[in-house]
């Protein structure tokens, strides 16, 4: 394209410096042929003898014009040629007659003759002897523009000469640029080429890069260490999930390859049983919650949202959750009137999990606040409980991740990470202050959607 553009514009500037050149040719040619009519009709009114004065002056006018040559011929009115320098062009009688004579002062284009390689611009006009005078002449100057056309020919020449080597060089240097200015995503891209997983750690920005691309290195690296991030959560997930798994499996197996060992009563084979399927009922809770904890983080374009009544599903939720516990010591700190927006569904289990957990891991009083701001709303749940250590604050939403890592702890470690997926899914998320003997709080954000956002009624 570069190459091309580079063409176009070279052949633009030479031709229009050909037709500039062309045209001051053309307008220097027609002030000769115009001085040298003038001049002849001037030597025509003032001498009698014509011929002899032409004979005298026209090679001295010829000798004095160094660069315009011109031949002339000069005929009576009946066509009788009177004079003729010996070089003036043979032309046949009909090219004669189809020339145009032009009247005294009164010179138009003139006529291209071309002889053998020799070319001339001729015109023709009538020279009167006196005004109103009868008796007059017929003018024929042919100017010699043979060197004005080998010019325009070899400047032509030259020209397309010159294109095609700009076309080459700008090619050549269109090249050059643009593998100089490649080269850097070249390497960019041999280094994404070369990426494997466990070279995650690596980092773009770390090289020198020209300025174009260094926000292109930086959203490399952020998208590498959110890669980086995922996969190790991946791993230790994986190897939480196979923990959790082997576990019971184990215990369960264990425990038939004794029983099975020799004979046992029928109340043994029963303790077994029963042991086993509360195991395989673990497992299968552990799963419906895996599940659901996928669905939760998939969810986002499939949210259905509507209008909430927050006080009367925070109410629903105590009663359910907590039932066992006074009512009295559960303050709701709703208005009436208070409403977001969001999937009923997501919003029941996120904050139904957080009480659920205020029930088996708090004391009470336990209070549920309302916070309303321009662009969120805000539900939070605190407690007077023993609080959480620090060491397990960053770790608490992650998957399988369990405080209380006893087998006697009937978590799984998935209920907070719920919590985070659904509120995430919203487009919000969840913040947690905890210090202990003092108690946690658990807020839940709820961006408010955009005006033109639309959704379904409550009902």
């Amino acid at each position: 394209m570069f190459a091309v553009s580079t063409a176009l514009l070279l052949t633009a500037l030479g031709s229009t410096t050909y037709w500039l050149l062309d045209v001051e040719f053309r307008r220097d040619q027609t002030r000769v042929l115009d001085d040298t009519v003038a001049l002849i009709q001037t030597i025509f009114r003032q001498n009698e003898d014509l011929v002899e004065t032409l004979q005298r002056e026209i090679p001295l006018d010829l000798e004095a014009l160094h660069f315009h040559k011109y031949q002339l011929r000069i005929q009576d009115e009946k066509g009788k040629k009177l004079y003729e320098t010996h070089r003036f062009p043979a032309m046949s009688a009909e090219a004669i007659e189809k020339m145009p004579v032009f009247s005294e002062g009164k010179l138009g284009e003139g006529t291209v003759w071309t002889q053998g390689d020799d070319s001339f611009l001729i015109v023709e006009a009538w020279a009167v002897r006196e005004k109103n005078s009868r008796e007059r002449i017929r003018l024929m100057v042919a100017l010699d523009t043979s060197q004005t056309t080998r010019t325009l020919t070899n400047y032509r020449r030259a020209l397309i000469v010159l294109v095609g080597l700009g076309v080459l060089l700008a090619a050549f240097l269109a090249g050059l640029i643009s593998r100089r200015g490649l080269r850097p995503l070249s390497m960019m891209t041999r280094l994404v080429q070369r990426l494997k997983v466990d070279q995650l750690h690596q980092r773009f920005s770390s090289r020198r890069w020209p300025q174009e691309l260094v926000p292109l290195a930086q959203e490399f690296d952020r998208l590498l260490e959110e890669i980086q991030v995922g996969m190790e959560r991946l791993s230790h997930f994986s190897t939480d999930l196979a923990h959790e798994l082997r576990t019971p499996l184990t215990t369960m197996m264990l425990q038939a390859e004794v029983t099975l060992a020799q004979e046992r009563s029928l109340e043994v084979y029963q303790d077994v049983l029963g042991s086993s399927v509360e195991e395989l009922e673990r497992l299968s809770t552990l799963v419906e919650r895996l599940l659901l904890l996928a669905r939760t983080e998939a969810a986002r374009p499939h949210l259905e949202p509507q209008k909430i009544a927050v006080r009367e599903l925070v109410e629903n939720l105590v009663e359910y959750h907590l039932t066992a516990h006074p009512r009295d010591q559960v303050v709701i700190q709703i208005p009436a009137e208070a409403e977001l927006v969001g999937d009923r569904r997501l919003v029941e289990m996120a904050l139904g999990n957080l009480l659920s957990n205020t029930s088996k891991y708090s004391t009470f009083p336990v209070r549920v606040e309302w916070i309303e701001h321009v662009n969120e709303w805000i539900i939070a749940v605190q407690d007077r409980g023993p609080g959480i250590d620090p060491e397990h604050l960053p770790y608490l939403f992650d998957r399988l991740y369990r405080v209380d890592t006893s087998r006697t702890s009937a978590s799984h470690g998935l209920g907070l990470s719920l919590v985070r997926s659904a509120m995430r899914a919203h487009g919000g998320d969840v913040h947690l202050h905890s210090v202990l003997g003092q108690g946690s709080r658990f807020q839940l954000h709820f961006p408010r959607p955009s005006d033109n956002t639309t959704f379904h009624s409550a009902g």
